[in-house]
C-alpha cells in the first residue's frame, strides 16, 4: 500500500520528528505502520517487515550505527538491515530527515540518533512486526 506524500498527517509527523526525535513514540501500532509505509514509500520500497538504517555517504554517525547493529548481531538475532540513503528521497523528506540521522526503521518503531546497544535489544524484545 503506497500512500500520497502530500498526506498532511504524515508531513506532520515528519515536521514533528525533525523537531523531537520522540515524536512518533505516543503513535498507535496502526499509526506507526502506516507512517513506516509511507516513509519507505518515499525511497520507492514496499513495506514489509524489514529494517532500515536511514543515512547518507560519508555519515560517520551512520557508519558508527551499522557498526553498532552488527555489534547487536553478534548478541542477539537481528533482521537483515538495509541501509538507504537519505539523499535519494523527497525534498522534504531530505530537509526534515536529514538533521536526525541516522534513523533506524522498524515495522513497530523508529529510533533516532543518539541511540545504544540497549535501544536495539530493547526494540527487539518489543518487535512484533519482524
Amino acid at each position: 500500500m503506497f500512500i500520497d506524500m502530500n498526506n498532511p498527517i504524515f508531513i506532520n509527523q515528519l515536521t514533528d520528528l525533525s523537531k523531537n526525535r520522540f515524536a512518533l513514540d505516543t503513535l498507535s501500532n496502526e499509526q506507526f505502520f502506516e507512517f513506516y509505509q509511507t516513509l519507505l514509500s518515499n525511497f520507492k520500497i514496499r513495506a514489509g517487515n524489514n529494517w532500515y538504517l536511514i543515512g547518507t555517504d560519508g555519515c560517520h554517525l551512520c557508519d558508527e550505527v551499522y557498526a553498532l547493529l552488527s555489534q547487536v548481531g553478534r548478541i542477539r538475532p537481528l533482521p537483515f538491515v538495509h541501509r538507504v540513503d537519505v539523499m535519494n528521497a523527497d525534498e522534504l523528506v531530505i530537509e526534515t530527515l536529514g538533521v536526525v540521522i541516522p534513523i533506524l526503521v522498524t515495522p513497530a518503531r523508529l529510533l533516532c540518533y543518539p541511540f545504544g546497544i540497549m535501544d536495539v535489544v530493547h526494540l527487539l524484545s518489543n518487535n512484533h512486526h519482524g
